[in-house]
């Protein structure tokens, strides 16, 4: 409760108070603070000999993600039962980087304890946790570049005792980052993928081909440790997600990562503690072909808990056949079984194959005839589908049902009076629309309630 009250409090003086780092204010006198009297008294010291160190010529920054949403953070960092502080700022309005300043309780009065350069000119998150449970809490910082995603630097402050100043203990560049117990022993790490290797011989290599790798970093004895590292996928474009599974204690925690390779394909690296071999283990890394093909799609479907048991599936694909070419077909594609996949330590199991309509937000439940058996039309300009059946000993295609997209101000305008609601979105619902050959097989509506899924 005093950590949600301490940040709330400086949350309201930051918010009414100072700019962030995009803003176009600077700092104000601290006589203009509009806060109840009780918080102004409390943050009064603090905010007075912050301006006068610092001068008016600064703007705060804020960070945009993570626990903390404020420029100013006061808790008891270091368990001495007083609250000490952490300012984020940025000098004038140009593009310098961000800096950091930390005061502590001293006498009553607010002292200022130690300086910081940034790794960026804007604070993405602030992470506050106790990584070696000696009760001194670890202050993590992620800094990034406006306008540049691709990269970041994440920074680990640590007091090596109570009352004892912070320092900067490590700064990795990175492209994610977590933190998190990974290895389960009840103390969190810090998870993050990087081109650069704790290992020389492995840089050296790096040289000459790209190399990514995922890394474990704890802290111990006052440093950053470097506990484990495995090889992913270099050539990636982009990050789209990272999630995490914890299905038992038995089980190690799982760390999905959604990669785009370039501006259509997605991979997802999967990433956990290996306890028999002590090591990080990225188990869908291919040697031999320097890459991750074993969920190589050719849409950006993410993973997902496909069949809400808890775990996450990793969609993977293989291209069956092509579209049939039509006047309505525009930019005629291969359609691929997408196959939903469950990984454990020594494998995985196929839950379903289905074929993904991705523009459309849908995905069609495929039987093990199916893939042989069904035709698809696509007629792009109208988002549907026409599902269609094949005699293999006559070579003829039956229609069976439709699958349609419509937008919700369209709805009002199509005849759907025989047309099944399947998928609802603020934007748009997805129908089917049994036709009378696939009335006569058997197709109903609570079967294709099943077969026709949303693909999040």
């Amino acid at each position: 409760m005093k950590r949600f009250a301490a940040v709330l409090i400086v949350s309201v003086i930051a918010l009414l108070s100072f700019s962030s780092c995009g803003g176009t204010g600077f700092l104000k006198s601290a006589d203009s603070l509009l806060v109840p009297p009780l918080f102004y008294e409390e943050y009064e010291g603090l905010v007075k000999l912050f301006r006068s160190d610092m001068g008016k010529d600064v703007s705060l920054c804020s960070p945009y993600d993570g626990d903390y949403r404020s420029a100013i953070i006061v808790e008891d960092f270091d368990g001495d039962s007083q609250n000490e502080a952490m300012i984020f700022y940025r000098e004038a309005q140009g593009e310098s980087f961000a800096k950091a300043v930390s005061f502590e309780m001293s006498g009553g009065e607010w002292v200022r304890s130690a300086d910081f350069n940034g790794h960026g000119n804007q604070v993405e998150s602030v992470s506050v946790r106790d990584m070696n449970g000696d009760g001194v809490s670890e202050i993590i910082v992620c800094w990034s570049v406006s306008g540049i995603s691709a990269g970041k630097t994440l920074s680990v402050y640590h007091a090596p005792a109570k009352n004892a100043p912070f320092r900067e203990i490590s700064n990795e560049v990175c492209t994610v980052s977590l933190i998190v117990d990974v290895d389960g022993d009840s103390l969190d790490d810090i998870f993050l993928i990087t081109s650069n290797s704790g290992s020389a011989a492995s840089n050296a290599k790096a040289a000459v081909a790209p190399q990514r790798f995922a890394r474990l970093i704890s802290v111990s004895n006052g440093a950053a440790v470097l506990k484990g590292e495995a090889r992913v996928d270099a050539n990636i474009s982009s990050y789209a997600s990272v999630k995490t599974e914890k299905t038992s204690d038995d089980e190690p925690l799982r760390i999905y990562i959604d990669a785009m390779k370039g501006e259509h394909q997605m991979i997802t690296e999967l990433v956990y503690w290996d306890k028999d071999a002590a090591e990080l283990a990225a188990p869908l890394f291919d040697e031999a072909t320097m890459s991750n093909i074993a969920t190589l799609r050719n849409e950006p479907i993410a993973s997902t808990d496909i069949n809400g048991d808890g775990k996450i599936d990793v969609p993977a694909q293989i291209e069956v056949f092509a579209t049939d070419s039509n006047e309505m077909t525009i930019d005629p594609e291969y359609f691929y079984i997408t196959s939903w996949l469950n990984f454990y330590e020594d494998g995985h199991e196929t839950l379903m194959n289905t074929l993904v309509n991705y523009p459309d937000g849908y995905m069609l439940v495929l039987s093990s005839e199916d893939r042989f058996d069904l035709r698809i039309e696509d007629y792009r300009e109208l988002n549907c589908w026409i599902v269609k059946e094949l005699n293999r000993e006559t070579g003829e295609e039956t229609e069976l049902y439709s699958i349609l997209r419509i937008s919700q101000e369209k709805i009002g305008e199509t005849d759907i009076k025989q047309h099944i609601p399947l998928i609802e979105k603020d934007e748009y619902t997805v129908f089917a629309y049994i036709n009378q050959n696939g009335a006569e097989r058997g197709i109903t509506d609570s079967e294709l309630k099943t077969k026709i899924l949303p693909l999040s």
